[in-house]
């Protein structure tokens, strides 16, 4: 499913296909995407309206008009951003296409828990519930920063607290695996375990995967390991049960945090 670095390439994607383009056309086909259920509203308010700059929070994307409104779009557990060119079949489960001069852009979402919006930067705020997301963890300045976002009063298990959108926002199950995989720290680690060092291999670990995954799955249609066996992992440890380790050859183990399904090596990620 989309986390940081999807979120991130469909972003980077957007500026290349339609940055500073105007909106010929707006269409929904399914309401259900819709964060307020109005269809009407949302192709009134972007007919006609240049796009861009666009920003990525954690995993949502915005997206500037020329009048001052923005567009929120989130791409849920199944959603991408597709292009297609003048003439070109849209995308299967497109549920909604917004249509310019050299090409469409559709929102495909086959099981529809994504969702867009458009309204004033505060309306989009509230309908996204922005204010609750801690910081980018692309923003986090260094190890410090990242101890500041997830150590509270009391101690928690680094899985649950690096899954914590209040706390960092961008991270989700896979990438945190494979982050705390880089790092050698087990997912059950309580927060407050955690020495100077400790907190330098998890902030690295992090912006390894990350930067892996960016490198290993930017393109213009991003492929998801849930899209089925056609689709090559590019991940160590994530969804990998009983392989190899790739340091150590232990087979790696899954396990449940939280209620999430977690993969790791129990020799290089000793329970605490």
């Amino acid at each position: 499913m989309p986390e940081l670095p999807e979120v991130e390439i469909a972003g980077r994607n957007l500026r290349r296909w339609c940055e500073g383009e105007r909106v010929e056309r707006a269409r929904v086909h399914d309401a259900r995407i819709l964060a307020d259920g109005r269809p009407r509203a949302f192709t009134t308010r972007l007919k006609g309206r240049r796009v861009g700059p666009f920003t990525r929070l954690g995993k949502h994307l915005l997206v500037d008009l020329d009048d001052g409104q923005r567009l929120w779009l989130h791409l849920g557990m199944s959603g991408k951003l597709l292009w297609r060119a003048p003439g070109e079949a849209l995308a299967p489960h497109t549920r909604v296409e917004l249509r310019f001069a050299h090409g469409t852009l559709c929102f495909r979402d086959p099981r529809l828990f994504g969702g867009a919006f458009v309204g004033a930067p505060e309306e989009v705020a509230a309908q996204a519930h922005l204010e609750r997301l801690g910081p980018d963890f692309m923003a986090l300045r260094d190890a410090e920063a990242l101890r500041e976002a997830l150590e509270g009063r009391r101690p928690r298990p680094l899985k649950v607290a690096l899954m914590d959108q209040a706390r960092v926002a961008g991270l989700g199950n896979i990438q945190v695996a494979e982050g705390l995989f880089r790092a050698g720290l087990h997912p059950s680690t309580p927060t407050h375990d955690l020495d100077a060092a400790g907190w330098r291999a998890l902030f690295d670990g992090l912006h390894a995967t990350l930067a892996h995954t960016l490198a290993a799955t930017e393109a213009d249609e991003v492929a998801y390991v849930s899209d089925g066996a056609h689709v090559e992992s590019p991940f160590l440890v994530y969804g990998r049960e009983d392989e190899p380790c790739p340091r150590c050859a232990t087979p790696l183990v899954r396990t449940k945090h939280a209620g999430r399904s977690t993969f790791l090596c129990p020799t290089c990620q000793p329970e605490p």
